[in-house]
């Protein structure tokens, strides 16, 4: 499974993203994404990893090359395995 089409499922869903060199943390609910690896976020609360600060934006943009790690509700990807399942049914049954 490629991870572009996990972010598919996550959709809606709140994730927290980790960036590079930046030591920051980012939560969010997963607008949309883009095959760059681009993110566009709602509802964020970006916070750093080394000092207490905290800022809260309605909207927030993530290019896909400052991402170092992305974790996702379990939710999220229990919805991606099965939108899978059914589409690989779907498939065999078009095949026969």
């Amino acid at each position: 499974m490629q991870p572009f089409h996990i972010l598919l499922g996550a959709q809606g869903y709140p994730i927290i993203i980790t960036l590079k060199d930046s030591n920051m943390i980012v939560i969010g609910k997963l607008f949309k994404h883009d095959g760059f690896g681009n993110i566009h976020l709602k509802e964020v609360t970006i916070m750093s990893k080394i000092y207490s600060h905290r800022y809260s934006t309605s909207k927030y943009f993530i290019r896909g090359t400052a991402v170092e790690t992305i974790r996702l509700s379990q939710h999220s990807v229990k919805s991606v395995r099965e939108n899978n399942r059914y589409h690989m049914i779907r498939a065999r049954n078009a095949s026969e």
